[in-house]
């Protein structure tokens, strides 16, 4: 049975979306830094960097067993459908379709929890999602020459800590939202995770950044 978005079977919804936190984020000159917003376990938008202007929403299916797909992400404007996740409880893959053009988010190995697909954007330029840490479980994105181009950081908290996206100005339009709806997917699937009683440590924002950061080989 498929339940609407904002209604949990044998579950509360927190009313309050957590609000990112005052701490000033020391963003790169010329690089944007968007948030992402939550309630409880669920990510719910994607706002712009005054914290308040909705970009993208996310809507979930809520449930075990509920089909796939499992995220959709839609413009706030135009609320068109910007890309879907679907994750597969018998696979390590995942499918994601974003601008109506399929991707493939698949195991870097059998025994890893990093992630690769091939960018539709940029002419099938690979992109690599792993742990940066084994004590935070924060997550970078590597490019094909192991540049790291993105990064999750936010609050391990359900009700306070700053969940954000940073982006330098090259990545943009749909190789933007390849990443981001990519590494929604990475995020969805941990907190599923969560929300089904397996531990661990929610992972509640996005940075892509144009500094350098100190890669980690662990996944």
């Amino acid at each position: 049975m498929t339940t609407e978005t904002g209604t949990l079977p044998q579950e509360s919804v927190p009313q309050t979306v957590v609000a990112a936190s005052e701490t000033n984020i020391k963003a790169n000159p010329g690089s944007r830094v968007l948030h992402v917003g939550r309630v409880g376990w669920y990510y719910t938008q994607i706002l712009d960097s005054d914290k308040t202007t909705p970009l993208y929403n996310i809507s979930n299916k809520y449930g075990s067993m509920e089909p796939d797909p499992r995220m959709t992400i839609s413009n706030a404007g135009s609320n068109s459908v910007v890309g879907t996740v679907a994750i597969h409880p018998l696979s390590k893959n995942m499918d994601l379709v974003v601008n109506e053009k399929p991707i493939c988010l698949e195991a870097s190995s059998a025994l890893t929890t990093g992630r690769v697909f091939s960018s539709q954007a940029a002419a099938g330029r690979k992109f690599k999602w792993t742990f940066d840490s084994a004590i935070t479980r924060d997550m970078v994105c590597m490019d094909d020459r192991d540049k790291v181009v993105a990064k999750f950081e936010g609050s391990s908290s359900l009700t306070n800590g700053d969940n954000y996206f940073e982006i330098e100005p090259e990545f943009e339009g749909e190789l933007f939202e390849e990443i981001l709806i990519s590494g929604l997917a990475m995020m969805e699937r941990r907190a599923q995770r969560n929300r089904h009683g397996f531990g661990g440590t929610v992972v509640s924002g996005i940075r892509v950044a144009g500094h350098p950061f100190k890669s980690s080989s662990h996944e």
